[in-house]
């Protein structure tokens, strides 16, 4: 069992749109998705026996990320190419994920587990770069 809370399937499907003619040559669009599975909180060891753990916490659930990109590239004069981009991740601002689950345990109480995860919030970035 792994426990480093990282998620066993995870993908980024990218997509970038670059115009070509009239007045909006130059101007970059682009977004994409970023999807994390669920991820294991808890192994499989606990109670009388060694091989259960009859009140696991709850696995982190699966997260979908959204992100976007804007740029602009052009040149000044014959040798001096510039770009300007700016980036937003986590669009959603999707900043906790919270799983709990419930258990009786052998004199009928109630067990609670709870999982709760933090994720790092909506950010911008600005870069300009020059070829030259």
């Amino acid at each position: 069992m792994d426990l480093s809370f990282v998620p066993r399937y995870s993908f980024r499907i990218w997509n970038r749109y670059d115009f070509r003619d009239n007045f909006l040559e130059g101007l970059q669009i682009g977004g994409g998705v970023r999807y994390d599975g669920p991820v294991a909180t808890t192994i499989a060891i606990g109670g009388h026996n060694l091989d259960e753990n009859r009140f696991p916490t709850p696995d982190m659930p699966e997260r979908y990320t959204w992100d976007a990109m804007v740029s602009y590239r052009s040149t000044w004069g014959d040798r001096i190419s510039w770009t300007a981009r700016f980036n937003v991740y986590n669009l959603t601002n999707h900043t906790e994920s919270v799983a709990t689950s419930e258990f009786v345990d052998d004199l009928g109480d109630p067990v609670h587990r709870r999982t709760r995860a933090f994720h790092t919030p909506r950010s911008y970035r600005f870069s300009l770069s020059l070829d030259f």
